[in-house]
């Protein structure tokens, strides 16, 4: 995650010369801080834009090789506890006498029983994981039935597998919740900051329309579109994302 040391110099003075002229208005000892602050919100962007395009060009196969890699263990730990009840169940004497030939026999853990313990919990905690790691898979990247139908099993009382992660990050290329956030991050930016005559900086809508192009190469967002995020960000709050380092 971008953080205040990943702030470069040469990016950020460049950055800096072509937003002040947008920031006029503001105090002139608080002008290089609001810039700061901007430019850490721009970079995080930057690195959840690339978070999600991870995800688009991945498309959930990374976690469904660890989901395959464990059904596939969850096989191999269920025959090996067949076969033991199976011996247990023809072979009861013969493996009494294995048993009692084994030193340190006091140990549940040597014992058949035990390990017939050990190999039940065993294959329950696979079956676990496989609706861990299909919980894991981006809603909008569970293509298959199965996938979803283990997302949606509990884990634990009223704790769905889909549910143990936020899965915050949108994985459609389409989606404007990134913008949105980076909107509601500006603006909480110029909301620390004041006029040079203690007011509350206006223009908002102006500013971070700028701060798109000179952050983004030059992508345009329409003032309207800002204003409307603006407006709805008001009533119903501002998008959140976990940070390591707040905006």
């Amino acid at each position: 995650m971008a953080s205040e040391s990943s702030i470069t110099l040469p990016g950020f003075l460049k950055f800096a010369h072509d937003m002040k002229p947008f920031l006029t208005l503001v105090q002139r000892n608080e002008v290089d801080a609001l810039l700061k602050c901007l430019y850490q919100a721009a970079e995080r962007k930057i690195e959840v834009e690339r978070q999600r395009k991870e995800m688009q060009d991945d498309n959930g196969r990374t976690i469904r090789e660890k989901k395959k890699s464990m059904y596939q263990a969850r096989k191999f730990l269920n025959r090996a506890l067949q076969n033991i009840k199976k011996a247990k169940l023809h072979h009861s004497e013969a493996l009494a006498l294995v048993e009692s030939s084994i030193f340190s026999l006091e140990d549940e853990c040597f014992s058949f029983r035990g390990s017939i313990q050990f190999l039940e919990a065993a294959v329950g905690c696979a079956d676990k994981y496989q609706l861990v790691f299909a919980g894991l898979i981006h809603p909008r990247l569970r293509r298959r039935p199965v996938e979803k139908r283990q997302a949606e099993q509990e884990m634990a009382e009223g704790v769905a597998a889909g549910t143990i992660v936020s899965h915050q990050y949108p994985a459609s290329p389409d989606s404007p919740d990134i913008d949105h956030w980076f909107i509601g991050a500006a603006a909480e930016c110029l909301d620390q900051y004041k006029t040079g005559t203690g007011k509350k900086i206006p223009a908002y809508v102006a500013i971070i329309q700028a701060l798109f192009r000179v952050a983004f190469q030059d992508v345009e967002r329409s003032a309207e579109s800002i204003r409307i995020e603006l407006r709805r960000q008001k009533k119903d709050g501002a998008p959140r994302y976990l940070f390591l380092v707040a905006p």
